[in-house]
């Protein structure tokens, strides 16, 4: 969700140089961005489990057996287990299962959450599973434990569409695995996992802790934020036209109401004409979301990332090594730090001196691909002009042998979001489209595909759909009906003539439609 206005609320009571009209636009705009998100948001649907006051402490030694004994001091049922002796644990928060075997004998315990006092990254993406390292003192950890007794609610965070989801009930690849899972590779928790049995991911809401990874590191556009979806971003950063975005995370702006620096933070943006604009994740920002931002504030973006993220500062550097090379200035100013902050709204000034013509209003729609989006935003951008290439992960193009294609259009088929199309016996190729997930390769019979990935080409033949393979319409040689291309006919009477020689009926088959073939074979005028 986008806070409303209370970041902006009482800050300037003692300063009369800010009129009531400005503080009324600052307040109008940031809750229309909330009353936005909230449109957006699947909020109204709660989910709950009840957690219980019983907790499985993991561990050997004094330190374990002293937190159990103060955990039952404060109301706890408590078990303390070696980690040696535990053979596997599953379930959620609220309704875990431990198999344990103890002195020989195996046996079942049920719990509702889990305390470490070892190493245990596989757990710690269980919700409901806390280490003892992670905390200063006993109190902390016990004050995380009671937050979640009684009915824990809890929303989805994330929501996932299937349809574009290039992993999702596709054939496995060479290892056995999906041809793109980086969402579960990626997730630091069980918010999402693979099963690669049934080609299929799972998405936990319980185990999610919001990061914003799976969305960043999805090429398709098949996971998005609550609230903030990529439709919601546009509506949002229509708001913010000829005024420059500060984003951060909606519990930083919470952060900064405690602290000195949030007056100075504020004066800055409104004598820069900037304005904060707070949103669930920072983290789930990929380079089609910093675009809309960008060209529909017609702005510079100044965005505020205190953890370093790896894949935003990816995201970034491809938006700016697009608006270096297309207007001669960065459209993204990232920062880490409040100081920072302060600097890169000051520096926005410059923007004026490049009046880069950036601005461009598309009416995106959260049914479109991810990177259909994209190629609209940055063919607005690149217009006739060549400005060369930048790299950039999951992006680039396939490329096809028209020798070797036969038209068969099984590469189409295999493609979910538009790169590959077909018309009339002509083969398209849009490669701005192409999520270099390579799914095509597997599916191309005549082995006529090969790659070109890792980089944008900042031109108008990158960002529109190319023909790449033509072949002419085969006539039924019995009724004149065009029903195949000519180089799949060919291609299947070279490998059958040889099967079906001296049977001239067969032999004629090869050259005729469906209904025409039947009366061959059979010998019916």
């Amino acid at each position: 969700m986008i806070v409303k206005s209370s970041f902006f609320n009482n800050i300037f009571q003692s300063d009369a140089t800010i009129s009531a009209e400005t503080m009324d636009r600052i307040a109008g705009i940031l809750d229309e961005a909330a009353e936005i998100s909230a449109d957006y948001s699947d909020f109204l649907h709660t989910f709950s489990v009840q957690v219980d006051s019983s907790v499985l402490i993991l561990g050997e030694g004094s330190e374990a057996r002293d937190f159990a004994d103060f955990l039952q001091k404060e109301g706890y049922q408590t078990g303390v287990v070696s980690p040696y002796d535990v053979i596997s644990i599953s379930g959620h928060l609220g309704a875990f299962e431990a198999q344990v075997k103890i002195e020989g004998n195996l046996g079942k315990i049920h719990f509702s959450q889990i305390v470490l006092f070892y190493e245990d990254s596989h757990l710690l993406r269980f919700m409901g599973c806390e280490s003892v390292s992670q905390y200063d003192n006993p109190q902390e950890l016990l004050a995380m434990l009671n937050s979640r007794l009684g009915q824990f609610k809890y929303n989805a965070p994330v929501h996932y569409n299937d349809r574009f989801c290039q992993y999702h009930s596709r054939r496995p690849d060479e290892k056995g695995e999906g041809w793109c899972h980086q969402c579960a590779d990626e997730c630091p928790s069980f918010g999402v996992s693979k099963d690669d049995t049934l080609m299929q991911l799972k998405f936990s809401a319980l185990d999610c802790i919001a990061c914003g990874k799976c969305i960043m590191v999805c090429p398709s556009g098949a996971i998005k934020r609550d609230g903030f979806s990529l439709a919601a971003a546009q509506k949002i950063a229509k708001l913010y036209f000829g005024i420059t975005p500060v984003v951060m995370n909606t519990e930083v702006g919470a952060q900064l109401e405690g602290l000195s620096i949030k007056k100075r933070i504020a004066k800055v943006m409104l004598d820069n004409n900037a304005l904060a604009l707070f949103v669930p994740q920072v983290h789930a920002l990929n380079e089609t979301y910093l675009l809309t931002l960008m060209q529909e504030s017609a702005k510079q973006v100044v965005l505020l990332d205190i953890d370093k993220d790896d894949f935003l500062q990816e995201a970034v550097s491809i938006v700016n090594g697009i608006t270096r090379a297309i207007f001669g200035i960065d459209g993204i100013l990232l920062v880490h730090s409040y100081d920072e902050l302060i600097i890169a709204i000051e520096k926005t000034k410059e923007f004026e001196d490049f009046k880069p013509d950036w601005h461009y209003t598309y009416a995106q729609d959260d049914n479109e691909a991810l990177y259909q989006i994209f190629s609209q935003r940055l063919l607005s951008m690149v217009r006739k002009g060549d400005f060369g290439k930048i790299k950039a992960r999951n992006h680039g193009r396939v490329i096809v042998d028209a020798n070797k294609c036969t038209l068969c259009l099984s590469c189409v088929g295999a493609c979910n979001v538009g790169a590959l199309s077909s018309s009339e016996f002509s083969l398209f190729h849009h490669p701005s489209l192409c999520t270099t997930c390579g799914y095509c390769i597997l599916s191309c019979p005549e082995k006529a595909i090969s790659t070109d990935f890792g980089g944008i080409a900042l031109n108008e033949e990158f960002l529109q759909k190319n023909e790449v393979a033509k072949s002419e319409g085969f006539k039924c040689i019995e009724c004149g009906k065009i029903f195949a291309s000519s180089k799949s006919v060919e291609k299947i009477a070279a490998i059958m003539s040889p099967i079906f020689s001296g049977d001239e009926a067969r032999l004629k088959s090869l050259q005729c439609c469906d209904t025409c073939k039947v009366k061959v074979m059979f010998g019916v005028s």
